[in-house]
């Protein structure tokens, strides 16, 4: 569950973790041009986009009341027993579509808590508190474990071996940090306090990879150079609720059970 970022302390928008897929799954929908190509089995790659988080889906349904915002717990302050669960209930879940799913998202598990894969310098595990670190290094393991099981399990498909070549495999991974990472950009802050950011390590058409400039502009557009999406200019929704913040004690999940949802719509503009 992520509460977004707001300028006060009124009524907040509140992004499940399956409004954050679908958001993803839009952007890899979109995707490619002349100078941006999908790598990877196109139906494995979409099916593992727009799933890659979907072991939050049943965290977010029992997130707890945050008692000082009145609002629910953000994603970061998800319980420990909730957050060592999710990352492996997605990998599983993708696992049991396909296994090359279930590769690519455990990589992600593993590259959220290690820096992704040194595309990024916030190595999360070493920031937990001390006492909990021990069980999120071996549930770390363990998926590092489940990537060498089906690395072997896929490379014996003649299909898929290629895909699994750590070259290929890491472009893979690089893009779907892309449409995670561009994701949170939206899902995180509300539209005011979002400001120019650049993403890194876009997988191009050729054998370098680019970096993707988002510039909010006016009237919900944002320029984004290069344009890595089909055509001069594509729009996105974005689902989520409005919450006003509760008194302590009360049910925050009948709270967001008859609150209605509500859409933020926004273009991305060569």
């Amino acid at each position: 569950m992520i509460v977004q970022r707001r300028t006060n302390d009124g009524p907040a928008r509140v992004v499940a973790m399956t409004d954050h897929l679908g958001l993803a799954d839009q952007f890899a929908e979109a995707f490619g041009n002349d100078a941006f190509h999908s790598p990877g089995p196109p139906s494995l790659f979409r099916f593992a986009i727009a799933h890659h988080d979907e072991g939050w889906a049943e965290v977010d349904r029992r997130i707890p009341l945050d008692e000082e915002t009145g609002l629910p717990c953000n994603l970061l302050q998800t319980p420990i027993d909730d957050m060592l669960a999710s990352g492996p209930a997605s990998a599983e879940f993708n696992e049991a579509h396909h296994p090359w799913c279930g590769l690519l998202v455990s990589m992600h598990v593993y590259g959220l808590y290690n820096g992704r894969y040194g595309l990024s310098d916030k190595i999360v595990v070493e920031a937990l508190p001390e006492a909990v670190r021990p069980q999120f290094k071996a549930m770390l393991a363990d998926e590092v474990a489940r990537q060498d099981r089906l690395k072997a399990t896929l490379s014996e498909d003649p299909e898929l071996a290629d895909s699994v070549a750590p070259d290929a495999l890491f472009q893979c991974y690089k893009l779907l940090q892309f449409f995670d990472t561009l994701a949170l950009y939206f899902c995180m802050d509300e539209a005011s306090l979002r400001e120019e950011s650049t993403f890194l390590n876009v997988p191009s058409a050729t054998s370098e990879d680019a970096s993707v400039t988002v510039t909010p502009l006016e009237n919900g557009d944002y320029r984004v150079q290069p344009f890595p999406f089909e055509g001069d200019a594509q729009t996105f929704s974005l689902g989520g609720k409005v919450v006003e913040p509760q008194p302590a004690g009360t049910d925050i999940q009948s709270v967001l059970a008859r609150t209605p949802e509500t859409a933020e719509h926004f273009r991305l503009v060569r």
